[in-house]
C-alpha cells in the first residue's frame, strides 16, 4: 500500500511508517512520517502502478480488493 504524509508530501510504502504506542489511548497505535515525523496525516495512493492520485473508489478483481482514484475504477455502472 503506498501513502502520502499530508504534512510534507512524501510518498512511501506502508512498511516505511513509523509506529508508537498511542499515549492516550494504550489500545491504539500512531503511524508517523519518516521524514517530517508528524503523525496520522496518511492518505492511501491508488494501487495502479504509476498512479500519483488519491484513493476514492474500490473494486472486486481476481480475488484482490483494489483501492484506486476515480480514473482507474472498474465498477459496476449504475
Amino acid at each position: 500500500m503506498r501513502l502520502r504524509c499530508g504534512a510534507c508530501e512524501v510518498e512511501i510504502e506502508d512498511s516505511q511508517r513509523l509506529t508508537a504506542p498511542n499515549p492516550f489511548d494504550g489500545t491504539d497505535v500512531l503511524f508517523g512520517c519518516p521524514t517530517c515525523k508528524s503523525v496520522d496525516t496518511w492518505t492511501r495512493m491508488c494501487d495502479v502502478e504509476g498512479c500519483r492520485r488519491i484513493v476514492s473508489c474500490g473494486y472486486p478483481d481476481g480475488g484482490r480488493y483494489w483501492m484506486v482514484c476515480g480514473d482507474h475504477y472498474k465498477g459496476q455502472e449504475a
